[in-house]
């Protein structure tokens, strides 16, 4: 009879092996582990009391590991786990030094006196507790939001009354419903899960827009559906989308130009009329009740209002502002020759670049656009990055990568911004290596942001049909004749 058993003295060989199960394991691990350890460390950054030092290290550390994560292909489901975690640790802190108070003042002041928020500040009603919790710096500055926030701010304030949790609490969750919309229109995509946490990990995501509930969540979301609608040649759907986010925040309107200016470099004319006749229509409609005049004015007022991370101050202080110098020395409210420089030329890299873009799907001229507007704008700031985010994951891997990574250096560079002040409140007013470090690197980051521009426009990519026209055009053409 065979023997088939094992022989004494006899050692078998193990079997042969390409250690491909323990190279999926530590890949289902990864998957796991990378946006698990991501959520982590922004919740630390949010809700944990460090020093300043301490959260911008945090903050850099859990942007290094969601541009891995973005990179890895992380479990679908356990990414959205993640980021529901993140939302609800997010919300369980009380933020500090947020814009929602101004945005709670404003509903308040169309909703419980019947006034016009474009003419009345905050300080007229100095009585009302919602008032008392508005930055002292904006308690005598009416609206500058536009129309279609203000109607939106009425209904929270109206709900939430006096009270500062349930107010904190609404502004909040708007916010939080604002990022799983955007995820959901970006599944139905079919993104991939890398391309959704590129989006929905972020680190501006969980801090800016959730934490401290900025309005410009919105704004992201209504360009993103813009964006989609004009893919597929809905040009007054997107039109309105468009609209809407510049009637909820003005510079968002660079979204509007762009697509426009896509039509047009498409030999799409009548539709761009089209669309600008929606626009128009929908800002009049929103406006008139407000006042047409009434409603631009402090929108208009905050022209050549800069701030200390724009990279036109090193037009209006010099060079050294952005190499050695921690504190910026210059006005907050730039001459009229930077102010019109400043709109004029974010406007035209725009449109040249929507030109040279113009066969490609309307999402890249779209990031492209307002890519350039950020960059060159006078009062940059980091949540202002939420109107592209979205449109980040629809991106091929290596230019996603890319945007993703500049908008997490610019976070991280505006939050070291506050190193010098810290090393002189609370230190003993000298400033060390490290306190100055802030003003090369948010320089570094303003080019670093202008060269992303460039080679997002020349760089070769493989040519892909637009959704739409060109959509069907391969059908047709795939079809027997």
């Amino acid at each position: 009879m065979r023997h088939t058993g094992p022989v004494a003295g006899r050692v078998d060989p193990a079997p042969a092996t390409d250690g491909r199960p323990d190279r999926l394991r530590a890949s289902r691990l990864t998957s796991i582990g990378l946006p698990l350890a991501t959520a982590a460390l922004l919740g630390v950054h949010i809700v944990v009391s460090l020093s300043i030092y301490w959260s911008v290290a945090v903050l850099a550390l859990a942007s290094a590991l969601h541009l891995v994560t973005i990179g890895r292909h992380p479990a679908r489901w356990w990414l959205v786990g993640a980021v529901v975690v993140l939302a609800a640790v997010s919300v369980a802190r009380h933020p500090v030094g947020t814009d929602l108070w101004s945005y709670q003042a404003y509903g308040r002041t169309l909703s419980e006196y019947r006034e016009n928020p474009f003419e009345t500040a905050p300080i007229d009603h100095l009585d009302d507790p919602v008032m008392l919790r508005v930055n002292p710096a904006y308690l005598d500055v009416p609206s500058a939001y536009g129309p279609v926030f203000v109607v939106v701010a009425a209904g929270v304030s109206k709900v939430s009354g006096t009270s500062e949790l349930a107010g904190r609490l609404m502004w909040q969750g708007l916010a939080v419903a604002a990022v799983f919309a955007t995820m959901v229109i970006l599944a139905r995509r079919r993104v991939s899960a890398g391309a959704l946490a590129a989006f929905a990990l972020h680190p501006i995501v969980a801090y800016q827009l959730v934490h401290l509930a900025h309005n410009d969540v919105l704004v992201g979301l209504l360009i993103l559906a813009g964006c989609l609608a004009g893919q597929r040649d809905r040009s007054n759907i997107a039109a309105l989308s468009f609209a809407g986010a510049a009637l909820v925040k003005a510079p968002s309107g660079i979204a509007l130009v762009v697509f426009l200016a896509w039509l047009v470099s498409n030999r799409r004319t009548v539709e761009a009329v089209r669309a600008v006749g929606v626009a128009a229509a929908t800002a009049f409609v929103t406006m008139a009740p407000f006042g047409i005049t009434t409603s631009l004015d402090p929108i208009l007022g905050s022209r050549g209002q800069a701030n200390a991370t724009n990279i036109w101050n090193a037009v209006r202080g010099g060079w050294r502002t952005f190499t050695w110098m921690p504190i910026i020395e210059t006005s907050a409210t730039a001459g009229p020759l930077v102010s019109t420089l400043a709109i004029v030329v974010p406007v035209l890299v725009a449109l040249g670049a929507t030109y040279l873009l113009r066969d490609r799907p309307l999402y890249e001229p779209l990031t492209v656009g307002l890519l350039a507007w950020l960059v060159l704008s006078l009062y940059p700031s980091a949540w202002y990055y939420a109107w592209l985010l979205p449109l980040v994951a629809l991106w091929a891997p290596r230019p996603r990568l890319l945007i993703a990574g500049q908008v997490a250096l610019y976070q991280v560079a505006t939050q070291s911004w506050l190193f010098p002040l810290a090393a002189l409140i609370g230190g003993d007013g000298e400033l060390g290596v490290i306190d100055r470090l802030p003003a090369p690197l948010l320089g570094i980051t303003s080019l670093a942001g202008l060269a992303l521009v460039a080679w997002l426009v020349f760089h070769p990519r493989r040519a892909e049909p637009r959704p739409g026209r060109d959509a069907m055009r391969v059908t047709e053409a795939a079809q027997p004749s």
